[in-house]
């Protein structure tokens, strides 16, 4: 919706929105609280195939989701945290 200001948005659109600034500025790191949440599931794919692609030219994505099916799409570390605590360092070998 051009000449619509953020408030004015639904918050799909404003995540929408922030991710394309993202994309647009390439910063050293992008911090991501439950990006598919507003999303259709083959937005969410493609959102994560660009943090993929993002990650490949150097930003850091870190992603925080309870959509456990959608980040085992990538190949990258997790942590899995339950109730505040770390239970699974997964992607890092145990030593």
């Amino acid at each position: 919706r051009m000449g619509v200001s953020a408030a004015h948005l639904s918050g799909g659109e404003q995540q929408r929105t922030a991710i394309a600034r993202a994309i647009i500025h390439r910063p050293g790191l992008i911090l991501a609280d439950e990006p598919t949440n507003a999303l259709e599931e083959s937005q969410a794919h493609r959102l994560l195939d660009m943090f993929a692609q993002l990650s490949a030219m150097g930003t850091t994505v870190i992603v925080a989701t309870h959509n456990e099916a959608l980040i085992r799409r990538l190949a990258r570390p997790a942590l899995v945290l339950e109730n505040g605590q770390l239970v699974a360092d997964e992607g890092h070998p145990q030593t």
